[in-house]
């Protein structure tokens, strides 16, 4: 009977992570903050859009040389451009990012991006 609860735990765990897997969309990236400064709010657009979706950080702040996965719903369009808003309400942004390329972006104080 251990053996039972044993295996079916196992099950539901390698569920759970064939669940997570599902989910991830090719846009997805990990995003690393080397502005300098604290990311409170993080907005993603596709480059042809008027305005921006919604944060995406949630109540996360994002420090400076801290990695965040950055996951959001996919539109139609391959390039996007990317604003971190600070505390003081300024913000950067980045433009003509191909999400669908890269796995890694860091973001720069100099509104540059290293994409990897």
């Amino acid at each position: 009977m251990q053996r039972f609860y044993k295996t079916f735990a196992l099950a539901a765990l390698m569920l759970v992570a064939m669940i997570g897997t599902a989910f991830a969309g090719p846009q997805d990236f990990n995003l690393v903050n080397n502005t300098g400064r604290p990311i409170y709010y993080l907005n993603v657009s596709p480059h042809e859009a008027t305005e921006w979706m919604p944060d995406i950080l949630g109540s996360k702040v994002l420090m400076p040389g801290e990695v965040a996965h950055v996951t959001f719903a996919p539109t139609p369009g391959k390039m996007w451009d990317l604003m971190a808003v600070f505390e003081d309400e300024s913000s950067i942004i980045w433009y003509d990012l191909d999400l669908f390329a890269y796995g890694q972006i860091t973001l720069n104080a100099d509104a540059t991006a290293y994409l990897e």
